[in-house]
């Protein structure tokens, strides 16, 4: 009932996958965030990874700011071509904004309106109604992380200041104006873009975090991912995409970060559309079911010693080991709920 109240119903994350606009938010995806373009956003991810390191330089002490800043600036470069440039730019805070909403809303039990629906008719000034006024604060604020940078770049696109981004491609599928079907296809449009950036700010720079923590918690791993860079990139130059390939034990590393600690251990609840048999068991059409990413990751029978920190477990006879799960399957959803920002997890 709280999603209701937010008006998050056509929300890609949130929406039944039978739903066509569903269908059409993820098409916009598939389209422009598939791994056969992510390398044209190398130059982006490039600029803003250089920047965070002399902000990182220069204020140390304010890393986690500086995290969210570069992360958002490359999110909202590829999706919308413009480059927010001060840390507190106010598209990345209204983004922080919405995800600190999500984060609550979909905790079970957070409101008593998800319980008793009826509460949804109670005013919003009535002592008790919070709530409400809480809902209504994050409703605008969605629209705001939503429509705000849309329509910045379509101005800019009329301009032509806009650089060829997701934006532009997606605004090429829209039908005509005076087409029936325009508008709803827009609205899915502007959702979708709004997802690709404001859903994923918090997620990467959660995933950064836990990799600084694992390096502060484990030196070691962190003197062996230095020694790698110094021999294969040398001290001259910064690492680039072309070094991946023999970078093999810092890619070891980061997957084990990932499957150590998982920004989100367990996937949004969902509801089985027909029965089905798992291992064994029956489990009735309407269960239910929440992935649970954290258990999968930490399998004894899969992962040796599944709660020692190990990036050695990932290599194997001087190669990157693809005989274990990769935990980029596990750690952004499952099936086609998976997040589709993968992609960039994916390009390492």
């Amino acid at each position: 009932m709280m999603i209701e109240l937010l008006d998050w119903k056509s929300n890609h994350g949130l929406m039944e996958s039978t739903d066509p606009r569903w269908r059409r938010q993820r098409k916009f995806f598939h389209q422009t965030y598939n791994a056969s373009i992510i390398s044209e956003y190398h130059p982006i991810i490039r600029r803003h990874v250089q920047r965070l390191l002399g902000h990182l330089l220069s204020a140390p002490s304010d890393q986690h700011s500086h995290r969210h800043h570069a992360l958002g600036g490359i999110l909202m470069n590829i999706a919308y071509g413009f480059d927010p440039k001060s840390k507190d730019d106010p598209y990345i805070s209204t983004a922080l904004e919405v995800n600190y909403a999500f984060q609550t809303a979909i905790l079970p039990g957070a409101f008593l309106v998800d319980r008793i629906p009826l509460l949804k008719y109670v005013p919003g000034w009535m002592p008790g109604a919070g709530f409400k006024r809480w809902a209504e604060y994050y409703r605008q604020a969605t629209y705001s992380a939503q429509d705000r940078p849309f329509n910045f770049a379509m101005d800019g696109v009329k301009r032509n200041e806009i650089q060829p981004c997701a934006m532009t491609k997606m605004v090429e599928t829209l039908p005509e104006v005076d087409d029936p079907k325009y508008s709803e296809v827009k609205e899915d449009l502007i959702v979708a873009l709004g997802i690709s950036y404001f859903a994923g700010v918090d997620t990467t720079t959660g995933a950064l975090s836990i990799f600084v923590m694992a390096m502060a918690m484990y030196p070691e791993a962190q003197e062996k991912a230095q020694a790698e860079l110094d021999r294969v990139v040398g001290t001259d130059r910064l690492p680039d995409f072309d070094d991946r390939e023999d970078l093999i034990y810092l890619k070891a590393l980061i997957a084990e970060v990932m499957r150590w600690r998982q920004v989100a251990p367990l996937a949004l609840p969902q509801k089985l559309m027909e029965d089905d048999y798992y291992d064994g068991y029956f489990i009735p059409k309407g269960t239910i079911v929440i992935g649970n990413a954290w258990a999968a990751l930490h399998d004894p029978d899969v992962f040796e010693n599944p709660m020692e920190f190990k990036p050695e477990r990932y290599i194997k006879n001087g190669k990157f080991n693809q005989d274990l799960p990769n935990p980029l399957e596990f750690s952004f959803g499952f099936g086609r709920r998976q997040v589709l920002l993968i992609v960039f997890g994916g390009d390492d």
